[in-house]
């Protein structure tokens, strides 16, 4: 389970953002309080995550 991401913040197509972590980038989820509050494209940030896992194995992550 991701509970929680440090690292650079690539690329924003709402309602997600990508986020760089040791050459991994992973895609959240954010809802639109979050995104404001995030910072510029290139800086470092750090989300609380809840990974979310369906029944046919599909994982989304949703930072907070």
């Amino acid at each position: 389970m991701i509970a929680r991401l440090d690292g650079v913040l690539i690329e924003r197509d709402p309602p997600n953002v990508i986020v760089d972590c040791g050459g991994v980038g992973y895609d959240v989820t954010c809802s639109s309080f979050t995104l404001a509050g995030l910072p510029s494209d290139g800086e470092r940030v750090t989300l609380r995550v809840y990974t979310h896992t369906t029944r046919d194995a599909q994982v989304t992550l949703f930072g907070f």
